[in-house]
């Protein structure tokens, strides 16, 4: 049932995506009224449970041990993260009412990254103990994200830099994920590995994708 949960999010997205496209710009516009308190508020948001969860890291005694940090669990709240990865198609909404297209990046991001956490939601008993770890850093990264697109014509000296920080945020997970990988057949050591190498190709990917971004075009997109 777990697996059957994870592969549903592209399907859902999308179906999602054909509703919107199907609906067109101009019934979708007055979407674009509250673009600049959606994004002011998933900054906030971002920021506000990124702290969280760095607490509950250093609270448990994580960041000051690398080996706790990639092999102990924490307790967290990975269903109000998992929400969040839905709450963020809106983002899809905004460019289909500005009568855009989203990128390939755009959709597979989007679609996918949702099925990450739902393969270490649902699937298991209880999140990895990177499950934590890659949700603070991608709340750091969307706080920065969310800030820019709020007001990009404001930002705009910054978009470079928010690309910056989503290729640290991949970069380190892959590191983090190869790294652990490692410590598989160590008993005081949790490591998924099933779940850890479909999270290795994803953020290769990602990793990838961002990086071709940055030097070829300079853009970002998500």
């Amino acid at each position: 049932m777990g697996l059957l949960l994870a592969v549903a999010p592209p399907f859902v997205y999308a179906a999602y995506v054909a509703c919107l496209l199907k609906l067109g710009p101009r019934r979708l516009a007055w979407l674009l009224r509250y673009r600049y308190f959606y994004n002011v508020a998933m900054a906030a948001y971002s920021l506000a449970a990124a702290l969280q969860g760095a607490s509950i890291l250093a609270g448990d005694g994580r960041l000051h041990d690398p080996y706790a940090l990639v092999c102990t669990s924490s307790a967290s709240w990975p269903h109000l993260w998992l929400t969040s990865k839905f709450v963020e198609y809106a983002d899809t909404a905004f460019i289909i009412a500005r009568a855009r297209l989203p990128t390939r990046l755009h959709a597979m991001h989007h679609s996918l990254a949702t099925s990450m956490v739902i393969l270490d939601v649902a699937i298991a008993d209880r999140p990895s103990p990177l499950f934590l770890v890659a949700t603070v850093l991608n709340l750091m990264t969307h706080s920065a994200m969310y800030l820019y697109y709020s007001d990009p014509p404001r930002f705009a000296a910054f978009k470079r830099s928010v690309t910056r920080v989503q290729l640290g945020q991949h970069a380190t997970l892959f590191c983090l994920l190869f790294g652990v990988l490692a410590f598989a057949n160590r008993d005081d050591c949790d490591v998924p590995v099933l779940r850890y190498k479909i999270a290795l190709v994803f953020y290769a990917w990602q990793l990838s994708a961002f990086l071709r971004l940055y030097v070829v075009n300079g853009k970002q997109t998500l």
